[in-house]
């Protein structure tokens, strides 16, 4: 227990804003629902502010001074927030103040985390002095104890369909509540599970539990039956428990007095993301359910979306389904999944029902790994230019704006006369400063990129007036007229496993002088630099900049006209830019366009002929997510495929790029010993 907040820290020493926080003042007081003098519920508004949508915990921990290192109550909401202020409200039970002994001075210790456990914020805040008697000590509900079963016929033969377990309940609160019954004989495969909901008034009521007659029919068991029956809250919520529950053994029944319920049961599954529109971005997770019917007619099928802590999304179809095989498609939309900012595979809860609301079947199954930056929108481009400093030598300032709802990574890249030929190569830097060559109108082009190689781009009429200057070649070591050194710019990514903070330098473009490439070498910089890259394949900016204690502008200055002219190539490897001479072993990697990580699972995929993922897991030594998503990415990159063998799924490498790799690996020429190591995790871990 402890008091404040915890932030995760930038770089540069300033906390970062955490995407939900806490904004108090909080208040608590206590409700009595039925008016009998004493409180059934103690109430808890936690204020909050929340700057990025999503699915949020919100937990609280109730106790007193007395009682904190002892016990205290729990209670976790888990929900949907949207941008802006908003109020969790977490009833505490009044049964449980009274069974922990709460009594004095309330204080309540307030976390919240995101879905995947990840903690944002923790603090205590003292709610006020509460006279512990005051408290109901009785459950809001509980079995009354009057239970029973039956037979249940539902068509003209001898047979029963279900096994009916009849119990009473006591309702003291007024609210929503569920009932779970289960038979031990029957549970293989969780197939002797039931389970029944209802919103009930205080006093006293029936509920019904149904037992399939199939459960009976397949298991070949006779009775009785011993039955257990748990009462709980309406959502099952684990952190609440069972209010109450019984044992009940039924009459004697044999298992041929019962036959398979008329109706639909479940067969398999299988889901894909879909993009419904063709603009790269998934719409839609589709989940196919497929079904054995044995009676046509109307059929209810209702899947709950869910991680971890909490559900996501319900989606429910109402059709009309023939005798047969037969498949059924829930469409659960992007917009939910992206907000919860979950990778991972989603849980199912399928429900499968009749016209008239009778429980068939209610299997449960997970979904194919998914990242939540698919289903986010593309990027959309704009562009504006000002005149810098109101002089005509300083040139426009250009700056790209990208419409994206996250805070997703992306990169930039120029034409400044619109002919086609792109005069910068892709930055993450979305300004530049930029002389044109004379007074006139200029139709600038900016195209935008995102982490998923989603593009767009617009164009903008520049309008320089008279006076501006002219771009000529002057002797390199001076400062060519038009070029412009950008500062650095620190992006940051918030992803749903972890933050990272990189840093990108501009390249500076355009540049206007034609050098031969001698006369690019007679540079002494520039000829320090080569020959620093020579010896040091792989060589990071940071660790260049450090060996020649050089200002990171002149060095950004003269890699640029080093790339431009074909004399050097970069590769990122994990958030680090790798420099290598064209021409070299390493250089034919780079042109591949693959990371460390994914070189490394090409590596194993060559030496094995072919592989299935749990092996290669084991090779490359990885987490089940981030093979997952180079992997797909090799795919999707026509570096690797794969087709089912025996029963398993076996990844090789395409025919069109097998000597290609192989050759570039036999080539492959040690990178050295850098001066600074850096991490070989991915940009994006899927």
């Amino acid at each position: 227990m402890f008091l404040g907040s915890v932030f995760v820290p930038s770089l540069d020493g300033v906390a970062a804003q955490d995407p939900i926080e806490f904004a108090p003042p909080h208040s608590g007081h206590p409700v009595d629902v039925d008016s009998d003098s004493l409180y059934e519920i103690f109430a808890v508004n936690v204020s909050l502010n929340v700057t990025e949508p999503g699915w949020y915990a919100v937990t609280g921990f109730l106790f007193t001074p007395d009682t904190y290192l002892t016990s205290g109550v729990w209670l976790t909401r888990f929900a949907l927030f949207e941008v802006g202020t908003s109020v969790a409200v977490l009833n505490f039970s009044s049964f449980y103040i009274r069974a922990y002994g709460l009594d004095g001075t309330f204080i309540v210790n307030l976390q919240l985390s995101a879905q995947n456990g990840t903690k944002y914020a923790n603090m205590n805040w003292t709610l006020g002095n509460y006279n512990g008697a005051s408290f109901d000590y009785s459950l809001p509900a509980t079995i009354n104890g009057a239970l029973g079963d039956s037979g249940l016929n539902t068509d003209s033969d001898s047979k029963f369909e279900y096994l009916v377990i009849s119990v009473q309940v006591q309702i003291n609160v007024e609210g929503f509540y569920g009932l779970t019954a289960w038979i031990p004989a029957l549970t293989v495969d969780s197939t002797g599970y039931s389970r029944v909901t209802a919103n009930l008034t205080a006093g006293l009521h029936t509920m019904d539990v149904r037992f399939r007659g199939d459960m009976f029919v397949n298991a070949a068991i006779d009775g009785p039956y011993l039955v257990e029956i748990g009462l709980s809250d309406g959502s099952f919520n684990p952190y609440l428990g069972f209010f109450d529950a019984r044992s009940h053994t039924t009459q004697s029944y044999a298992y041929t007095d019962f036959e398979a319920s008329a109706g639909a049961s479940f067969v398999s599954h299988s889901d894909e993301s879909l993009d419904i529109n063709d603009d790269g971005a998934q719409e839609y997770i589709s989940v196919h359910v497929n079904l054995y019917v044995d009676v046509p007619g109307i059929y209810n099928i209702s899947g709950r979306l869910s991680v971890i802590v909490g559900f996501i999304e319900t989606v429910w179809e109402r059709t009309n389904l023939g005798a047969g095989n037969q498949t059924v498609t829930l469409l659960f939309p992007g917009d939910v999944i992206k907000a919860s900012k979950w990778n991972d595979s989603y849980l199912i809860f399928l429900n499968i029902s009749d016209a008239d609301g009778e429980l068939l079947s209610s299997p449960v199954f997970f979904t194919e790994y998914y990242t939540w930056v698919v289903f986010a929108k593309p990027p959309v481009a704009a562009v504006v230019a000002s005149q810098s400093g109101g002089n005509d030598d300083e040139g426009f300032l250009l700056n790209a704006s990208v419409s994206v709802v996250e805070a997703m990574y992306y990169e930039v890249r120029w034409d400044f006369d619109s002919d086609g030929v792109w005069d910068t190569g892709w930055s993450a830097i979305a300004e530049i400063l930029y002389a044109f060559p004379g007074a006139g109108d200029y139709l600038v082009t900016v195209e935008v990129k995102d982490i998923r190689g989603l593009t767009n781009k617009t164009s903008l009429m520049v309008h320089v007036p008279s006076g501006g200057l002219v771009a000529t070649e002057i002797p390199w070591g001076l400062v060519a007229v038009g070029v412009v050194a950008v500062a650095a710019v620190a992006v940051f990514l918030a992803w749903p496993l972890e933050s990272l903070v990189v840093i990108f330098l501009a390249l500076l473009l355009p540049l206007y002088s034609r050098l031969s490439k001698e006369a690019i070498l007679d540079n002494y910089k520039r000829g320090v630099i080569h020959g620093l890259i020579l010896a040091h394949p792989g060589i990071s900016f940071t660790e260049m900049k450090e060996a020649l204690s050089i200002s990171s502008g002149s060095l950004v200055y003269h890699l640029s006209i080093l790339q431009e002219k074909g004399e050097v190539l970069c590769r990122k490897s994990g958030t680090t830019m790798r420099y290598y001479l064209d021409g070299s072993p390493a250089a034919q990697m780079v042109r591949l366009g693959m990371t460390d990580f994914q070189l490394e699972i090409v590596k194993h995929i060559l030496a094995a002929g072919e592989i299935t993922k749990k092996d290669l897991r084991a090779a490359v030594k990885s987490s089940r997510q981030m093979l997952h998503y180079n992997l797909k990415k090799l795919m999707t990159d026509g570096m690797v495929v794969s087709s089912l063998s025996g029963g398993h799924r076996m990844y090789r490498i395409a025919a069109g790029v097998k000597s290609e790799l192989s050759h570039a690996m036999e080539s492959r020429e040690p990178q050295g010993d850098t001066l600074l190591q850096d991490s070989t995790t991915p940009l994006f871990e899927g």
